[in-house]
C-alpha cells in the first residue's frame, strides 16, 4: 500500500495534532450505526471534525480512498509502481467507486460539530471541503454549555472528548460533569457514544464523572493506545 491505510488524506498533518486514526473512527460509527444509519449525530467535541467526516462519508457511500487519490494521484499507492500495475484497470475502480456516491443533497443537514476553538473549526471546515462532504456538516464555534442539541428526532451525540492523558484530571472532571448535565438539560432521550483509552480503571476514568450510566460498546487500539467505545441513553 505505501503509506498507511488509515490515512485518508483530507486531514493536513500539519494543522491536525494528535488525531485519532479515521479508521478507528469509522469502525466505532459502524458498530453503533447498525441501529440506526440514518440517525442525526452531533459532535460536542468535534475538533478537526473526523466523527463527521467519517459518519458523512458512510451515509454518502464514498470510498474511503478517494480523498487519498485525488490528493496523491500517482503516488496514492506503492502498487502504482509495480511493473505489472494496470493503470486502465484502476481508473475502471476509480470511476465506479466515484459513481456509487449518493450526490443527491440532504433535505437538513444531519450532522453537526461543535468547538470551542474557533480555529480547529475552520480546520474542521477545510477538512470537509477536501472530503467532499460539506454539504453535509454544519461545523460552528460554541463551548459546550451553549452547543445546541436541536435534533428533529432523539438523536446521536458522538464523540471523541479530551482523554485527559496530558491534563488536569480535576479540569476532566469539571468537564465531563458539565457534559453530563449539558446532556441531561438539552438532550433527554438522546444515545450517546463516547471513545475513550482502555487502560483506566473505572474510578480514574473521568467518563464516570458524566453521572451518565455507561455500557461497552466495542474495543481497539489506535497508535498502540487501547481505545474503548461507550455507550449511554440520556435519563
Amino acid at each position: 500500500s505505501g503509506e498507511d491505510l488509515h490515512r485518508r488524506h483530507y486531514r493536513q498533518s500539519s494543522i491536525v495534532k494528535m488525531p485519532i486514526r479515521e479508521t478507528v473512527v469509522a469502525a466505532f460509527l459502524q458498530q453503533i450505526l447498525r441501529e440506526d444509519p440514518n440517525v442525526e449525530i452531533i459532535d460536542p467535541f468535534c475538533g478537526s471534525g473526523t466523527v463527521l467526516i467519517e459518519a458523512a462519508l458512510i451515509a454518502s457511500n464514498t470510498a474511503p480512498g478517494l480523498s487519498r487519490y485525488r490528493m496523491l494521484k500517482n503516488n496514492s499507492y506503492a502498487f502504482q509502481k509495480w511493473s505489472s500495475f494496470n493503470e486502465e484497470r484502476f481508473q475502471d475502480v476509480i470511476q465506479s467507486a466515484k459513481k456509487a456516491i449518493i450526490t443527491k443533497n440532504p433535505v437538513s443537514i444531519k450532522y453537526k460539530g461543535y468547538d470551542r476553538d474557533q480555529g480547529i473549526v475552520k480546520v474542521a471546515q477545510k477538512c470537509a471541503e477536501i472530503a467532499r462532504v460539506e454539504d453535509r456538516i454544519n461545523f460552528s464555534h460554541s463551548a459546550l454549555m451553549s452547543s445546541k442539541f436541536d435534533f428533529q428526532n432523539q438523536g446521536l451525540i458522538f464523540t471523541n472528548p479530551p482523554w485527559g492523558l496530558r491534563s488536569d484530571s480535576r479540569k476532566l472532571r469539571r468537564l465531563y460533569a458539565a457534559f453530563g448535565d449539558t446532556l441531561r438539560q438539552n438532550a433527554s432521550g438522546s444515545k450517546v457514544a463516547v471513545i475513550a483509552p482502555g487502560n483506566q480503571r473505572q474510578k480514574d476514568n473521568v467518563l464516570w464523572a458524566s453521572g451518565l450510566s455507561w455500557e461497552k460498546a466495542g474495543s481497539t487500539s489506535s497508535g498502540g493506545q487501547p481505545l474503548i467505545l461507550w455507550k449511554s441513553q440520556v435519563p
